[in-house]
């Protein structure tokens, strides 16, 4: 079911908001997108490769803007990718069994009950408001 465009446009602030204050720490913000997709509903299938697309721009921004400003040490840099660029290959070639977002979108359970998808804001909000008429 898709969202209303008054949810899509809430969300857009709301990841907004967060790239804005991760990248100011020099972050890209992923653990805000796919807390705040999930709060907003969005399916597990959706949540992963927005989240990716969203870390690579805003971290790319982030590292635009510290650099420009000087604040980036160039030499300490390259050790660092020497070592971590094969291993993200290394790590995002391992196939792990099921989604490690097991919700909504796969069969695999770990031999636990399944996992419903969590709520959403709008579920949430209207717990809320039940517990504040009580």
């Amino acid at each position: 079911m898709p969202l209303p465009i008054d949810t899509h446009i809430a969300l857009a602030l709301c990841m907004m908001l967060g790239a804005a204050l991760y990248s100011s720490v020099g972050h890209a913000g992923a653990s805000a997108y796919i807390a705040l997709m999930a709060l907003f509903g969005m399916p597990a299938a959706v949540m992963r490769p927005t989240a990716l697309v969203l870390n690579i721009v805003v971290g790319t921004l982030a590292s635009l803007r510290f650099a420009s400003a000087g604040l980036f040490h160039w030499p300490t840099l390259w050790p660092l990718l020497v070592g971590a660029i094969p291993a993200a290959f290394i790590g995002g070639s391992i196939d792990l069994p099921g989604s490690p977002l097991r919700f909504d979108d796969n069969d695999f359970s770990g031999g636990r009950p399944s996992h419903d998808a969590p709520p959403t804001l709008g579920q949430h909000n209207e717990a809320i408001r039940e517990w504040l008429d009580s």
